[in-house]
């Protein structure tokens, strides 16, 4: 396959949010329809948003300016109902676990009606007690399983997240990732890899990605240090080659931290991309 064909397989994205928290890792920082002109306007073709409560979302003025700019909205990250809320799939108390569940459906609504796809990663949760591992993880899949289902009915696609030890404590591997979904047979759900994570703990980012392609459904690009691709030590050509051999054809989302700011990371992170 020619570099051309490589480079026309993906579909570049950037992280937005809202006043998000200084080292939350977005770099558009608007409200949320500037951050759609602001997308458009350095170049990318989608944005990724990560909202806490999808009822706060005007869907019809959001796809009214993704339609004037030519957007699309590439996945919802969900992680601002645990940050803010500590709304939990795994939570001890179970009218809070009914209530994350609750609150995936609805971010399954707002995901079907503007063509995206869910991403979930600190919704999960920590385990508090590693000896009831079994116990939990039946918990977070008969939860997520209720959100797959109802996610399936829509059309709309779950992205479950493989992050690292120091953010969370269990499948922080994409294989365990890919293992837990087909044990669990959960309907509608993907592995979404992020190479800041992979970075940490597999053995080599491109084997993982061989392995787990076929569960594979969304991409997370940052460099070592979470800074913009190319201001870090990954070597992110083999990474790149490997998701075009293999045939990935979704979203590779730049997900870092606003260094030295949002704008120039957001620009920077995608002149990197296009020439990698």
């Amino acid at each position: 396959m020619d570099e051309e064909r490589k480079k026309a397989r993906f579909k570049f994205s950037v992280a937005s949010s809202v006043n998000p928290a200084r080292n939350e890792p977005v770099l558009l920082t608007d409200e949320l329809i500037e951050n759609v002109r602001l997308a458009a306007e350095i170049g990318y073709p989608a944005l990724e948003i990560h909202v806490q409560n999808p009822e706060t979302v005007n869907v019809e003025e959001l796809k009214a300016t993704c339609k004037k700019y030519n957007i699309k909205i590439s996945g919802i990250a969900t992680g601002l109902a645990y940050a803010k809320e500590g709304l939990c799939l795994i939570h001890e108390d179970e009218k809070i676990q009914r209530e994350a569940v609750e609150r995936l459906k609805r971010f399954v609504d707002l995901a079907a009606r503007i063509d995206s796809c869910l991403l979930i990663g600190r919704l999960k949760g920590d385990i508090k007690d590693m000896e009831e591992y079994d116990r939990w993880e039946a918990v977070l899949a008969e939860n997520l399983r209720q959100a797959a289902d109802y996610a399936k009915k829509k059309g709309v696609t779950l992205m479950l997240e493989a992050i690292n030890r120091y953010e969370s404590n269990y499948m922080n591997k994409a294989g365990e990732i890919t293992d837990f979904i087909r044990r669990y047979e959960l309907p509608a759900t993907k592995v979404l890899m992020d190479v800041f994570h992979m970075n940490i703990e597999e053995a080599s980012i491109e084997d993982s990605i061989r392995k787990n392609i076929d569960a594979l459904g969304y991409f997370h690009i940052a460099d070592s240090n979470r800074m913009y691709p190319g201001a870090g030590h990954v070597e992110l050509k083999p990474v790149f080659d490997a998701l075009a051999d293999l045939g990935y054809e979704g979203y590779v989302s730049l997900e870092c931290l606003r260094i030295p700011d949002g704008i120039t990371a957001a620009r920077e992170g995608l002149k990197y991309l296009l020439e990698v």
